[in-house]
């Protein structure tokens, strides 16, 4: 859980900062322009000297507002398309580098063993969770992903491949859960983006959980979806 609190964290921390950004942007704005707009008003009456020198030298004031502007506009937009590049490279990356380790024969984990006998059994119609003996001793995790890797074994072969394709699933269930539960907060499709990138980015910090035969990725993307499922529900 500590990529998803990493991930909903600095994604809140960016939303609340560029929030707040522009209500000060905004209120800037306001204010300036009601300076520049502002007739003067003496004691007395203007006269016609006076008047006539504001009027000429309120059009050479307004433009200098406005290179300030374009600026922080052009960098908004390109700090925003660098985001969601990154974000989507991370995300690839994950893909790319999972893909080339699923076919891998060893064992990435001192767990996968067990988890590969675990799923012959079930291929041989044996049964899963039996006492203890030298030869096999069950885990004590749920059956759902072992059935499911099972399943799956019958097309890609039995072997750490089912188990690691079911992980690499899973992991990728959990990126699009992200991106739809942020986007359905934000409505913003970057943010979405770059939390299921920032997500993707803690592979290699996580010495690369991500993809190997574990249960942690399966559990992990059916926990996001059942956040998400409560998150959208109507209030009873």
């Amino acid at each position: 859980l500590c990529p998803l609190a990493i991930s909903l964290a600095g994604l809140y921390l960016i939303h609340t900062i560029l929030d707040r950004t522009s209500q000060i942007k905004g209120i800037c704005a306001l204010s300036r322009s009601a300076n520049l707009h502002r007739p003067p008003t003496p004691a007395q009456p203007p006269s016609h000297r006076a008047l006539l020198h504001w009027a000429n030298t309120m059009p050479n004031q307004a433009p200098s507002a406005h290179p300030p502007q374009e600026l922080l506009a052009l960098t908004k937009r390109w700090l925003s398309r660098a985001l969601g590049i990154v974000s989507a490279g991370f995300i690839l990356l994950f893909l790319y580098t999972s893909l080339r380790r699923v076919g891998y024969p060893f064992s990435y984990d001192q767990i996968e063993g067990g988890m590969v006998t675990s799923v012959w059994r079930i291929a041989h119609g044996l049964p899963l969770y039996t006492r203890p003996t030298q030869a096999f001793v069950p885990y004590l995790y749920a059956p759902l992903y072992l059935y499911l890797a099972a399943g799956l074994s019958k097309v890609v072969g039995a072997g750490y491949a089912s188990l690691r394709l079911l992980s690499i699933l899973g992991t990728l269930g959990s990126l699009a859960v992200i991106y739809a539960l942020i986007h359905a907060e934000t409505r913003s499709r970057l943010a979405g983006l770059a939390g299921a990138g920032l997500y993707a980015a803690c592979y290699h910090p996580l010495e690369g959980w991500f993809d190997i035969g574990r249960v942690d990725s399966l559990f992990l993307f059916l926990f996001l979806l059942a956040i998400y499922c409560t998150r959208r529900a109507p209030i009873l």
